[in-house]
């Protein structure tokens, strides 16, 4: 198991990834209890809520500016965190293109509107993708110099922004032209190429029973060989991710929940973390002889 985890973990990106969402956490802690706190059906709960329509419309707020644009936030922080582990010196450099990238390639109403199907958990995928093309693109440029160079006694703020001008006009325009022409192909959008040809095979077979207790079985396995089992996690949680968000959008709408196996669900599978040590936890704090076992529960 060992040069397995080795390898996952020299990559980077899925490195990046993990932390990424990890720190969307609170982001998505937040819009799904907007979302369960405005459309919850219990008792006379929703009768209460009509009449009182701007505490619904604050709720449906908290939702639909975290969740309904859940990729703007993945684009933002995965391609900070991608640039960070790469080594950059400015690692804030990346984000603003990243997320120019990610509008650009979005097809929008002119002055008006952006289409917020694509900002939410349809574009998840689309946004992995741009900030792994815009960060590597980025350090190309950087890595050879390809920049504007600035005399001695300019603000350190303003260098930097001039270093990166050359990639700008470079990443930008390029990104721009390839939304102009994927909305002239049948699918209308690159989000939705993406989707059809990566995001929804991808969910479709991820999202299944034997696919997750395949996952959860490597990551207790890597755990009992000594390798932290997010190892394993790197490349499940965006498939997670996707069928979350999805669900929580299904929940809104009344609709059919369509997933079983999405990211709360580990909730209830590993209590207590990878191996579900909660229950030895519990068990040698009551019941260990030992003093060390005793001390160690005493900490968990």
């Amino acid at each position: 198991m060992g040069p397995l985890a080795e390898k996952i973990q020299s990559i980077s990106f899925l490195m990046a990834l993990t932390e990424g969402m990890q720190a969307l956490l609170p982001i998505t802690m937040v819009g799904a209890f907007g979302c369960l706190l405005a459309f919850i059906d219990v008792g006379g709960y929703q009768a209460w809520l009509a009449n009182h329509p701007q505490l619904s419309t604050f709720f449906m707020t908290l939702q639909v500016c975290t969740l309904t644009i859940y990729s703007v936030y993945v684009v933002i922080f995965l391609s900070y965190a991608y640039a960070k582990k790469l080594g950059f010196e400015d690692p804030i450099m990346a984000p603003p293109f990243a997320l120019a990238a990610f509008i650009l390639l979005t097809p929008v109403q002119l002055y008006y509107a952006l289409p917020m199907q694509w900002l939410g958990h349809a574009g998840l995928f689309s946004a992995m993708i741009v900030s792994f093309v815009v960060v590597r693109c980025l350090k190309f440029f950087l890595d050879r110099h390809i920049t504007i160079k600035m005399p001695a006694g300019v603000p350190h703020f303003v260098e930097k922004g001039f270093e990166v001008m050359i990639p700008g006009f470079v990443i930008l325009p390029i990104a721009g032209a390839i939304g102009v022409l994927c909305q002239q192909t049948s699918f209308g959008s690159f989000h939705n190429i993406i989707y059809a040809i990566v995001q929804a095979p991808l969910k479709s077979v991820g999202l299944t029973l034997p696919v997750y207790i395949l996952y959860e079985l490597l990551g207790n396995l890597a755990m009992f060989c000594g390798i932290h089992g997010s190892t394993m996690s790197a490349w499940y949680s965006p498939i997670l991710a996707a069928g979350q968000q999805e669900q929580l959008a299904a929940f809104a709408a009344k609709e059919s929940l369509p997933h079983i196996f999405v990211g709360c669900f580990e909730n209830s599978v590993l209590l207590g973390g990878y191996g579900a040590t909660l229950g030895a936890c519990l068990f040698m704090f009551f019941f260990a002889k030992s003093k060390r076992y005793k001390q160690v529960a005493r900490v968990a």
